[in-house]
């Protein structure tokens, strides 16, 4: 073993931290507030538990926030993540909003479909089951979803103290408006997909982005009134699409916010 240059390897090519670096620059790069490493309470196990990345997008013309509870996943390309996608149905079309009317104290989560249209459409295609595929030392095939589904959830589980974070301090306006989504980011090259319906409808494809329903409800209370946060998907993303799918998700055009993402029907 060459100490220096398998550890020089190892730290470029195989560990989460630098990976996890490397994700943070392209978030900052992208005008997003990130917080990276921390620790937070699983609020399923209630232990300690650490968490990647929270990136934040505010705007300063409008009382609506962004935030993003992003784990980092440093897989191979030999190994890489295959998600088998079916049409989404009408219940599955959908995203919360988070709404605080009357002079910011009452919590209101609004089910909006103008969001779901703007990015998580009604017949579109939307993964629903994973593996990480490879072969072994006997060129047999092996597959796994236990270490990718640990990053997912952890991803879920961080974003559940983001909506804690969203509430009201008493500064806010009354129409303050928050969306939060849990997001997975795996490198270059590592991101297969295809889709089916009882069969496979076309051939195995690697992409840039997927999003997996998860339709994960999270409980909360703000003086005395009680609510619940559905994050109905986690958005899958390879390195190189991280700028396009936040430029995607949030630009400059304030009518796309209040018309598309923010827009409560």
């Amino acid at each position: 073993m060459d100490t220096q240059k398998d550890i020089e390897k190892y730290a470029a090519e195989y560990t989460n931290f630098g990976f996890e670096i490397r994700v943070a620059k392209i978030f900052r790069q992208q005008n997003w507030d990130v917080q990276h490493s921390g620790t937070y309470v699983d609020p399923i196990s209630k232990k300690n538990r650490e968490f990647d990345l929270r990136a934040r997008k505010a705007f300063s013309r409008l009382p609506y926030t962004v935030q993003l509870a992003v784990e980092c996943k440093q897989i191979s390309p030999s190994f890489p993540l295959v998600v088998q996608s079916v049409l989404r149905t009408d219940d599955e079309a959908f995203h919360d909003i988070i709404n605080y009317a009357q002079n910011g104290y009452q919590p209101h989560v609004a089910r909006a479909r103008s969001f779901s249209l703007y990015k998580f459409g009604l017949g579109q295609w939307v993964g629903k089951s994973f593996d990480q595929v490879g072969r072994n030392a006997k060129n047999e095939f092996t597959a796994s979803d236990s270490k990718v589904f640990d990053k997912m959830s952890q991803a879920i589980n961080s974003a559940e103290a983001l909506i804690q974070r969203s509430l009201p301090d008493g500064g806010q306006s009354k129409d303050t408006r928050h969306i939060i989504l849990p997001v997975l980011v795996v490198p270059d090259g590592c991101l297969w997909k295809y889709d089916e319906n009882g069969e496979m409808i076309d051939r195995p494809g690697k992409v840039t982005s997927a999003q997996y329903f998860i339709n994960q409800a999270w409980p909360f209370e703000v003086n005395g009134i009680s609510a619940s946060y559905t994050m109905s998907h986690l958005e899958i993303v390879t390195f190189s699409e991280i700028a396009t799918f936040l430029n995607n998700l949030i630009n400059e055009d304030l009518r796309v916010h209040r018309e598309k993402i923010f827009r409560i029907d």
